[in-house]
């Protein structure tokens, strides 16, 4: 089967995902821009008194222990941040569309929604401290990196399992990408930025997920291509446990992966940052191993 028909068979499956609220489309939009104003994420949140009373519930929990009631959005905004905020809002948006659908054989949604959390967050606060050219839409292409293995998961399953034999043959020495360059003639990194393409997500954030296995020097692809190794490395991954290193804690896997890329990291401050946004995002500790 060509390259193409293979892309156009797994995107058509696009139409099976649980639609988008007006709300998440918008803020999608929102991640292009270099700056957006605090009235103008306060409306677009109180559009969906849902998330905004989720928003409410954020503000005033024991995360930001504050004396007095938060009891407006722009009053959240303040407290959490406009940046922090639009994250946390678009992950749970996020998240809570992906719980909608099912697991597959082989295939756990609940860890694919856990790694994409994890690369976001992760690419986030990487971004700041690396080189990049688009730091502004690290969290939306962390968040979303992966969304082509969901695609190939619902759209071809047999293709899928194939993928898997594939890799679980020989392990360390075919990547996962690989495995899927042979049996499908694409991968998920180019099918995640075309399905981004489909969302009208900005030209960057595309070109780095579609580049986050082949990153380009000082480019947002390189930062994502970071955060997910590091995800991957302590536990937040949809691939067989290989790329996990066991019995390794946390702090040294961050230490290892992140110290030749930028000195300036402290990887303990980095891990206790995860953390907390982890908790924040999820509302509920995430214990990672010490």
């Amino acid at each position: 089967m060509r390259v193409a028909s293979f892309e156009v068979q797994i995107l058509d499956r696009l139409t099976d995902l649980p639609p988008f609220s007006p709300v998440l489309i918008k803020l999608l939009g929102t991640f292009g821009q270099t700056h957006i104003s605090c009235s103008s994420l306060a409306t677009l949140i109180e559009q969906d008194p849902v998330l905004a009373g989720s928003v409410l519930r954020l503000a005033n929990s024991a995360v930001y222990s504050q004396r007095e009631p938060v009891t407006s959005i722009s009053g959240a905004i303040n407290l959490i941040g406009i940046d922090r905020l639009r994250n946390v809002v678009t992950a749970l948006s996020v998240s809570q569309m992906w719980k909608k659908l099912p697991s597959a054989d082989g295939w756990s949604t609940a860890d694919f929604n856990e790694h994409g959390l994890a690369t976001a967050i992760l690419a986030a606060s990487l971004a700041e401290d690396i080189p990049n050219d688009f730091g502004e839409g690290a969290f939306l292409a962390g968040l979303l990196h992966d969304v082509g293995k969901l695609l190939i998961v619902m759209a071809v399953p047999n293709e899928y399992k194939e993928i898997v034999r594939t890799y679980e043959v020989e392990p360390g020495i075919k990547t996962w990408i690989q495995c899927e360059r042979e049996v499908l003639n694409t991968d998920h990194a180019v099918l995640s930025a075309l399905a981004l393409e489909q969302w009208k997500v900005a030209e960057p954030i595309r070109r780095a997920v579609a580049w986050h296995h082949d990153p380009e020097p000082k480019h947002l692809s390189k930062v994502v291509a970071l955060a997910d190794k590091v995800a991957n490395a302590i536990g937040y991954s949809v691939l067989p446990s290989t790329t996990v290193l066991v019995d390794t804690p946390p702090v040294e896997i961050i230490d290892r992966l992140v110290r030749p890329e930028c000195t300036r990291i402290s990887p303990a401050d980095l891990l206790e940052h995860f953390r907390n946004e982890m908790d924040v995002i999820r509302g509920a500790p995430r214990t990672l191993r010490s």
